[in-house]
């Protein structure tokens, strides 16, 4: 981690940072696979090679990371490292949405919206106002799901507004992995971005 970010004195080396991670990756260790998807999954140690950090992605995700299942989710979206398809995508964004990942239930809304799966109302709502429950950083996807709610909210009929309603009554996010160590693979990215930023004055 220390070769990854540059911390401690260390200067970033991402061959070795690779190396340490893979040992560990053997033995199973899941911030094994994050910091590996995450140093192919962006631009700080060359460019992006999305086939290698979906392996890597797809480990972290099998072990209840929502962070890697969310961006796993993306990468079935948008055919990045592997062939599209949104079946995919979709079991996915589930799976982190289910344990409580706001980009995830926003990526949802839209699939359901019509980008990649049949047009559904409700459940496009249901994932809308969970989104917005449950927080999103991010202020532009914050104010885009404000004016998805909006838009589509006017559309629901009676009944249809009294099932979003129950379901998002209902809806318990079930997490697998403690709060702390959830998004640690994304903490990564943001210290790794920081880095170069100071190196780069």
């Amino acid at each position: 981690l220390y070769y990854f970010n540059g911390k401690l004195g260390a200067a970033r080396d991402c061959e070795k940072a690779r190396q340490f991670a893979l040992q560990s990756a053997r033995q199973k260790v899941l911030r094994a696979y994050q910091l590996l998807a995450n140093s192919y999954e962006s631009d700080i140690c060359g460019p992006p090679d999305y086939k290698e950090s979906t392996r890597w992605l797809l480990n972290a995700a099998n072990e209840g990371d929502p962070g890697a299942a969310q961006v796993l989710g993306v990468h079935y979206w948008q055919g990045s490292g592997v062939e599209q398809n949104f079946e995919e995508a979709h079991k996915w964004f589930l799976k982190a949405a289910n344990q409580g990942d706001a980009v995830a239930m926003y990526q949802l809304a839209l699939m359901y919206l019509g980008d990649g799966r049949k047009l559904d109302l409700v459940q496009a709502m249901t994932w809308i106002e969970l989104a917005q429950k449950a927080g999103i950083k991010d202020e532009y996807t914050t104010q885009r799901l404000k004016l998805m709610r909006q838009k589509w909210s006017a559309q629901l009929k009676p009944e249809q507004r009294q099932e979003v309603d129950q379901r998002v009554a209902q809806f318990q996010p079930q997490p697998l992995l403690p709060q702390s160590i959830e998004r640690e693979w994304q903490e990564d990215l943001e210290n790794a971005s920081n880095w170069d930023s100071q190196h780069q004055r």
